[in-house]
């Protein structure tokens, strides 16, 4: 274990959504040399785009990179009771993907009344898997083995299918480009059936930082601002974060063993999760 102020060299965060790398990453934020972000619309939500993309000019980081693509609309369509990890990030469960595309279908077709224009419900399963590609394709050109990729874990943080989905993108690129792979301690009651498959039988360093709380308060309120903070308002910061290194997470079954230091969090209409 290291202790605090060690990041390493060249380091850079790819995320996601806006607002992840703040709720994630922001002991880190601000000394990274750049931050990628990978969503920017959403179909089911058609001003979040907009308000997106107004948030991301006034980012107070001087390297934000956005790739614009859709969402696919992935989120709780997995079982994450008995997750199943798959090519392209998890496997959807079918009751829980016709339950989140019946309450998305409700939702633009609100949206769409307000706006005067209609809409199709795209296919939830081919978005998520054209993403994997798309998002491989431009991550390749932009990333390079000098770098330490920071990103989201393979459980998902609290567990969202599009953060899985990176990490499964940036860990398959590794192999390629062999870049320094790390991935935060955040873990919610709702992802640790995931998360407990990546114990490990030895002990494992990492990284610790103390997390900037006005920092990452004053982002928040910029998100909130421009109406696409999509986490709860009241989210209490940790007083720090820890990193480790992604190799050293595979899955096994070893019969003693342990996961680095967990930020662990109750998931729930109090802590987060708007869509």
């Amino acid at each position: 274990m290291q202790s605090y102020g060690a990041l390493p060299r060249n380091s850079v965060i790819v995320v996601a959504h806006p607002d992840d790398e703040v709720l994630w990453f922001n002991s880190i934020l601000q000394r990274a040399e750049r931050v990628f972000i990978v969503f920017q619309d959403f179909w089911a939500m058609p001003d979040l785009g907009a308000a997106r993309a107004a948030a991301l000019r006034a980012h107070p980081h001087p390297a934000v990179t956005c790739l614009g693509l859709q969402e696919s609309g992935a989120f709780d369509c997995a079982d994450w009771g008995a997750p199943l990890p798959n090519a392209v990030g998890l496997q959807f469960s079918p009751k829980r993907m016709l339950r989140q595309r019946v309450w998305r279908a409700k939702r633009m077709a609100v949206e769409s009344l307000k706006q005067r224009k209609l809409t199709s419900l795209p296919d939830i399963s081919a978005l998520y898997a054209q993403n994997y590609d798309k998002i491989k394709v431009f991550l390749k050109e932009a990333l390079s083995r000098d770098m330490n990729v920071f990103t989201h874990n393979p459980w998902g943080e609290y567990g969202h299918e599009e953060h899985v989905q990176i990490f499964r993108v940036l860990r398959a690129l590794q192999d390629e480009i062999e870049f320094g792979l790390w991935v935060p301690n955040y873990c919610s009651d709702r992802a640790l059936p995931l998360a407990t498959r990546y114990f490990s039988r030895e002990a494992t360093d990492y990284i610790r930082f103390a997390t900037d709380k006005d920092y990452a308060t004053k982002l928040a309120e910029l998100y909130i601002q421009e109406g696409c903070w999509t986490w709860a308002d009241a989210w209490a910061w940790f007083d720090e974060e820890c990193f480790i290194e992604a190799s050293s997470l595979t899955p096994g079954e070893a019969a003693y063993s342990h996961l680095f230091p967990l930020n662990l969090f109750k998931f729930g209409a109090a802590s987060g999760g708007k869509y």
